[in-house]
């Protein structure tokens, strides 16, 4: 986006600048001394420009506010504290021109009250229809000797082999997949195959230079594909890609359109896309989404709503800034926000005296001011991302930052003289330091990481066609020739719907079948919900010491039986 309005901005002298955390100290003090006049900023920076004293004066001045992917922006806590910033900034400016931008959202509506909540907002729908041919469907298992060299079973190394023979035909594809995870493996198990083959990874775990050196290759044709997560879903400018790959269903409506339509990335061209499944379920629930597609249909973007620890975020990021504040001032502002436009006055004093409690602000006659430690908490939680302790992988040998591994997975599982793969390659650990890992190449097999947080929520919009897919039996044109006998032999079998429950004991497991979306999984194994009561007592005494398995659709949560995990009525059973 950078490098595009700038283009833009010499031919009508507009000066453009960027403010992210991965910026120069040198861009940092350009912005306060020569400000331009666009200023490209994320959610994170805006929390830092709202306290800094010289960057308030520059935003003062702010007439338009042009929200990029909106959808992703609105969602969860990290949406919610942006809706608060963009009020804290009206506040501070008077008022501004509010643009959002979105290519895949199902509620315009509530997404433009999100954000313009107290003025009306124009709502332009394109009219332009991006053209998509998606395919889907299991490929043959590989050969035996195939399956060998590439160290897994023939189905996933059959799947494999097929995105390669695809990625061979194509000048340029993009591997999506849904976990960090899954990248690193798919890449390398295809270095196993291929003595070099020219595919990068790319994902968030990844260092800035690794990914910014994988982008350029690909846009500069050295590669032919990069295997991605949803670090490529938006629009990054890695040049042409002619094909897209999901490997097994996307989860979610809007991401698989996100996907494909960095394929033929013109309004002229048809994007190509293929969804690669290891097996029938995840052919089910892919072909489900495709479907939603193929009809137009779009998914809700969920907004959290009175989300009460980014409500005291905000209040300690204001307090930081002003020596008092008038709170129920502030109360006005933040309920000008629409995730908290029902927030009681309540909630509001509760939070306020919590915060008091915890010894971070003060609080008399009409004010609150902050205490001793304020700004060590605003610098550790400038976002309201889930985060936890990473260590630096850095490359011996060529004295270079790799990416990065979580706390868990490193002190859990490994230490000096371990293996793993990262970049899709394997590397040797040398040394486990405070903060970073020092390793060097080692050409051996190895496992992937395992990085936190990244499931990705199934919605029950998917869920639904699932379950109208099997009542109805339906095989659609898009599924390939192979897969539809596999999907119609599917059908056949007695599987959950929406309207019924299928409970089954399998050896040492009960497995209940539902298919409520990941949102209902999780309110049907929670240790008060009706799942447990309803179902379990009858299993329960026949089943003493043994493992549950919760099967849900495509996830499955596994529990090892605790006494606390239990409702009173299950467990002295157990």
């Amino acid at each position: 986006m950078l490098d595009r309005l700038i283009d833009y901005g010499r031919e009508l002298d507009i000066r453009v600048q960027v403010r992210h955390s991965d910026i120069t100290d040198a861009d940092r003090r350009e912005i306060v001394k020569n400000p331009g006049d666009i200023l490209i900023t994320t959610p994170e920076s805006l929390q830092i420009i709202l306290n800094g004293k010289r960057l308030r004066e520059i935003v003062s001045r702010v007439r338009y506010v042009v929200v990029d992917e909106l959808h992703e922006t609105s969602q969860n806590e990290r949406g919610s504290q942006f809706s608060l910033a963009i009020e804290r900034l009206r506040s501070l400016t008077g008022n501004f021109q509010r643009i959002g931008l979105s290519a895949t959202v199902g509620n315009a509506e509530e997404l433009a009250q999100f954000l313009s909540p107290n003025e009306s907002l124009e709502i332009i729908r394109s009219v332009l229809k991006k053209k998509m041919e998606i395919v889907v469907g299991i490929p043959r298992k590989a050969p035996a000797e195939v399956s060998e060299v590439m160290g897994c079973d023939e189905g996933y190394a059959g799947a494999i082999l097929h995105i390669w023979n695809l990625i061979e035909t194509h000048n340029g594809t993009l591997v999506f997949v849904n976990t960090r995870s899954t990248a690193e493996d798919i890449a390398f198990r295809l270095r196993l195959f291929l003595e070099d083959p020219p595919i990068q990874v790319h994902h968030g775990s990844l260092s800035r230079d690794t990914r910014e050196t994988a982008e350029r290759d690909f846009k500069a044709g050295r590669i032919k594909a990069l295997i991605c997560t949803s670090s490529l879903e938006l629009g990054i400018d890695i040049g042409s890609a002619d094909l897209v790959l999901q490997f097994n269903s996307p989860r979610q409506i809007n991401k698989l359109i996100q996907r494909v339509g960095r394929a033929g990335h013109n309004i002229e061209k048809i994007s190509l896309g293929e969804i690669v499944c290891s097996d029938i379920i995840e052919l089910e629930e892919a072909t489900a989404i495709v479907s939603h597609i193929t009809d137009g249909h779009l998914e809700d973007i969920l907004i959290r709503k009175n989300s009460l620890a980014t409500l005291a975020n905000q209040i300690l990021s204001q307090v930081k800034f002003v020596p008092r504040l008038d709170y129920m001032e502030f109360y006005e502002i933040v309920r000008s926000a629409y995730p908290f436009e029902n927030l009681t006055e309540g909630e509001y004093m509760e939070t306020l005296d919590f915060l008091v409690f915890l010894g971070k602000v003060w609080k008399e006659d009409g004010f609150i001011g902050k205490r001793r430690g304020v700004l060590n908490y605003f610098l550790e939680n400038i976002s309201m991302i889930p985060s936890e302790k990473n260590y630096k992988v850095i490359d011996t040998i060529n004295r270079k930052f790799i990416g990065t591994l979580d706390e868990r997975y490193v002190v859990n599982e490994l230490e000096a003289g371990s293996y793993f793969v990262i970049k899709g390659s394997t590397w040797r650990i040398i040394r486990i330091e405070s903060d970073k890992i020092l390793v060097e190449p080692f050409p051996t097999a190895a496992i992937a990481p395992k990085w936190s947080g990244e499931d990705i929520p199934v919605l029950l919009d998917v869920t639904s066609k699932v379950s109208f897919n099997r009542e109805n039996k339906i095989v659609p044109d898009f599924v390939d020739t192979e897969s539809k006998p596999v999907l119609r032999e599917w059908y056949e079998k007695e599987s959950a719907t929406l309207e019924r429950t299928i409970v089954e004991t399998k050896s040492n497991e009960v497995i209940v079948q539902v298919l409520l979306g990941t949102r209902g999984n999780f309110a049907k194994s929670s240790r008060r919900s009706l799942c447990w009561q309803r179902y379990f007592p009858a299993y329960l005494p026949a089943l003493p010491g043994r493992v549950l398995r919760l099967t849900i659709h495509h996830t499955t949560y596994t529990s090892e039986p605790r006494e606390d995990s239990l409702p009173p009525m299950c467990a002295e059973s157990y």
